[in-house]
């Protein structure tokens, strides 16, 4: 970025830019420290940064409070511009009344401090303000709502910042305050550069400055406006195109004023968004900047702009691309692979989410074929994605593919690892050539299996030869799958044959209904059978102690550590160890409802809510009067191994009965009884075990990568300790869940169904 860019960006960011940065004069000024004294501060300075235009605001600011100048006063950058503010204002224009402005500035700061954390709580605070004010010096109120306006903008609350510039022109309207327009204009200036003045607003200040100025001072004022409000990267509003061709015309200005406008506006990325009727009233003008400049006319081939209601406007800008030359352009230029990739992008640019259930546009396709020759001369592969998911994973429309190899023209290899090709989109074409290439081909079938039995999709396929075999094969493998797996498999599988088919189905593959046909439903139950069933399993000890519990069951919770689960009712806690009863406790009056109960170290240790307190707190049993601050965060059965020396880890730091850590989490781990390592890897590199100390939780700086090597696993079989939900999961016996936990058929599922949509897996999904 050249440093005139970074200058901009910064000023535009609120922030300041060097003193010989080369900046708008209109919207910036130098940035002013200015040294004052006051009797009350004998030796000490105070320094006031001030923008240029303001110093003399501020010199009278500063006198009305005793504060006297003691230097000279010394340019240290360059600042946006602004209004003079509140207080500020009533000093300098009302200093008899100003002392009404100073008797609120306290709740004002105080309301200001709670806009970042409690924006809803700020706005009302400074309402009541308002009313205070409102009472005794009506007057004051613009001033008093653009400075609450500006608290907002420094935390980015742009649309409650446009609401208090709303009241403060409502202020005016409603007291017939006498204006000073340029400050108004400054006001309006600093606001609409921030993106904080409504359109309505802005629509109204038009024919204020008429009133004020006459139509010629009023086009300019109000030109410049938008200009800086464009270039600041807030698009054009909905009639501002409108508003200006009125004031021009009132001034005496005709075409030269809209050639001139766009000239100045065109480089800005903010007409990106312009709305559509920018466009239209523009359309003329930008055909004439087009043909008398390159750079212009290159400027707009590149644009491609993304309003409101762009399905409407697309026919409109590719008329605009044909009547400017475009073709003629990006050929001479040898721009044409890119401009037809680009070009993609935008035609099958969507609003919103979901499938496109309209055509690609005509003149796209027409565009295409003129830009064939120059392609083709070329030779260069073409990335036609219609956009990209997750960063790098390209998404194909199969009517611009079959398109482009009906004309002959090369494809680059699809993008990413999980490209897709988009049957969710309305196509017309027939994808002979698309099912035969070699890279393509295989896309169109997923996709395929993705949208099969689907209405629109079926209605679109229909007598389409190329998506034949891709349907058959699909078909076939559902079909397939009824003979392989167990009854949850057959249910399933039967399921999707009756979401996705019909009669037609049948009569246009009738190779499937004999297979089916052939499937022997008593192989799924036998392999079912011989898998076990759920009612086969039981835990003796478990439903023994759950028997003689007292109380309702349903009070019944699941807490604890894979070792040693626990069972909680009322007060009574029975602790397990491993499947067999160790032992049953009662818990501490104190804790009336712990949300987190563990067995460690041969203790009970309690996480609970402390509501005398106000805060959360931990308590070991065997200790049951002395509670200490605690933050213990337990999800799912996790595990807990003894460390050598006493005590236990959780993947972690050592824990002992009466220790009182701050906090405690958990945190997977693989342990030989000796040594300790941490699970570490991330979804898109391979796991790897790294050594912790367990009397620290630090990681050690050796990396592990081949235990067997050291003989670990032999003599000394390495045992793996998972936190979270998949600790019971992968229990060796039946360790109790807390309730509505998904088992491993649903995990693998959605596995399943996310790698069958193209998304990436979770990072331990990877790492597995």
């Amino acid at each position: 970025m050249s440093e005139s860019k970074a200058d901009d960006a910064l000023l535009r960011a609120g922030g300041i830019a060097r003193r010989s940065a080369k900046t708008d004069p209109a919207t910036t000024g130098e940035l002013v420290a200015i040294p004052f004294q006051h009797p009350a501060l004998e030796g000490r300075t105070v320094v006031r940064l001030v923008e240029g235009s303001l110093d003399a605001a501020v010199d009278a600011e500063m006198s009305a409070l005793g504060f006297a100048p003691s230097g000279e006063k010394t340019a240290v950058g360059r600042t946006r511009k602004r209004a003079l503010g509140f207080p500020a204002w009533a000093l300098v224009n009302h200093p008899t009344k100003a002392r009404f402005a100073l008797e609120v500035m306290r709740e004002f700061r105080k309301a200001a401090t709670r806009v970042s954390t409690k924006p809803g709580h700020a706005k009302d605070a400074f309402a009541e303000i308002a009313k205070t004010l409102e009472r005794s010096v009506p007057e004051f109120m613009p001033s008093y709502w653009e400075e609450v306006g500006r608290v907002f903008l420094t935390e980015e609350a742009t649309n409650l910042a446009a609401q208090c510039f709303e009241k403060a022109r409502a202020a005016e309207r409603a007291y017939k305050l006498p204006v000073d327009e340029d400050l108004r204009a400054a006001a309006y200036l600093e606001f609409t550069a921030a993106g904080a003045v409504p359109a309505k607003s802005l629509s109204g200040y038009a024919s204020d400055l008429v009133a004020a100025f006459g139509p010629k001072e009023a086009e300019r004022r109000f030109l410049e406006l938008n200009l800086q409000r464009i270039k600041a990267g807030i698009a054009p509003w909905t009639g501002m195109a409108k508003e200006l061709a009125k004031l021009s015309k009132a001034a005496g200005r005709g075409a030269e004023a809209e050639t001139a406008f766009l000239a100045e506006v065109l480089a800005s990325p903010s007409l990106k968004k312009a709305p559509p009727d920018f466009w239209a009233s523009y359309r003329t003008a930008l055909v004439r900047l087009a043909g008398e400049s390159d750079e212009a006319k290159r400027r707009v081939l590149w644009l491609f702009p993304e309003p409101r209601g762009f399905e409407k406007f697309l026919p409109s800008w590719l008329d605009l691309l044909e009547e400017i030359g475009a073709v003629e352009a990006v050929t001479a230029s040898g721009e044409a692979p890119r401009f037809a990739s680009a070009l993609t992008r935008f035609v099958t640019y969507a609003e919103g989410w979901g499938d496109r259930e309209t055509p690609l546009s005509p003149k796209y396709f027409a565009l295409l074929e003129a830009l064939a020759p120059a392609l083709a001369k070329l030779g260069e592969p073409l990335d036609l994605a219609s956009f990209q998911r997750w960063g790098d994973e390209g998404v194909y429309s199969p009517d611009v593919l079959e398109t482009a190899l009906e004309l002959g023209l090369a494809l680059a290899p699809p993008k990413g690892e999980g490209p897709s090709i988009s049957l969710g989109d309305f196509f017309s074409k027939d994808p002979v050539r698309l099912s035969e290439h070699p890279d393509y081909g295989k896309l169109l079938t997923q996709a395929v299996g993705l949208r099969f039995g689907r209405a629109d999709f079926e209605a679109c396929a229909k007598g389409k030869k190329g998506l034949v075999a891709a349907r058959r094969s699909h078909l076939m493998s559902v079909v397939a799958r009824l003979d392989e797996g167990a009854l949850p498999s057959l249910k399933n599988s039967l399921e999707t044959l009756t979401e996705s088919t019909s009669a037609a189905t049948f009569a246009e593959f009738p190779e499937a209904a004999a297979a089916i046909e052939k499937v022997d439903v008593g192989r799924a139950l036998a392999r079912s059978l011989r898998g076990g069933i759920i009612d086969e399993l039981s835990w003796p000890d478990y439903e023994a102690a759950l028997a003689a519990l007292s109380g309702p069951k349903a009070e019944v919770e699941i807490h604890g550590t894979r070792q040693n689960p626990l069972v909680r009712a009322g007060r009574k806690v029975i602790v397990f160890e491993g499947s067999a009863r160790k032992k049953e406790l009662d818990l501490p009056a104190i804790a009336r409802e712990p949300s987190h109960i563990v067995y460690l170290d041969g203790d009970l240790l309690l996480g609970f809510y402390d509501a005398k307190e106000h805060k959360e707190q931990g308590l070991w049993a065997s200790r049951a009067k002395t509670p200490f601050p605690f933050d213990m965060r337990l999800h799912g059965t996790p595990d807990a191994a003894a460390v050598p020396g006493g005590g236990v880890t959780t993947g972690e730091q050592v824990v002992q009965s009466g220790d009182t850590p701050e906090k405690l989490r958990w945190k997977d781990f693989v342990t030989d009884g000796a040594t300790f390592w941490h699970r570490h890897g991330s979804w898109n590199e391979r796991m790897k075990l790294v050594e912790f100390d367990p009397a620290t939780g630090e990681v050690r700086a050796r990396v592990v990568a081949r235990l067997r090597a050291r003989g670990i696993g032999e003599d000394r079989p390495l045992r793996a300790h998972r936190g979270g939900a998949d600790a019971a999961r992968r229990s060796r016996g039946l360790a109790p869940r807390r309730a509505g936990r998904p088992r491993r058929a649903v995990r693998e599922a959605r596995r399943e169904g996310r790698r069958r949509r193209g998304h990436p897996h979770r990072p331990e999904d990877v790492a597995r």
